[in-house]
């Protein structure tokens, strides 16, 4: 596996655990109303928007390397 093939993966790893994360803690947010879990679910949305960015520019700056 290359490295970008490597950092692809890591990367689409990292992107599902923050959605995961953002509903989890939206969920307990609306369960038990506790702010720090608003926050945390927030925060994970943002993370994720970032990383989805981030995702994207990676993909269109490194075409023209192979997956090999």
């Amino acid at each position: 596996m290359s490295l970008k093939s490597f950092h692809l993966v890591f990367t689409s790893a990292t992107i599902i655990l923050f959605i995961f994360l953002a509903g989890y803690y939206g969920l307990q947010y609306l369960e038990t109303k506790s702010y720090i879990h608003a926050f945390t679910s927030i925060l994970s949305i943002i993370i994720t928007c970032l990383g989805i960015f981030y995702f994207k520019n990676f993909i269109t700056k490194y075409k023209s390397i192979s997956y090999l």
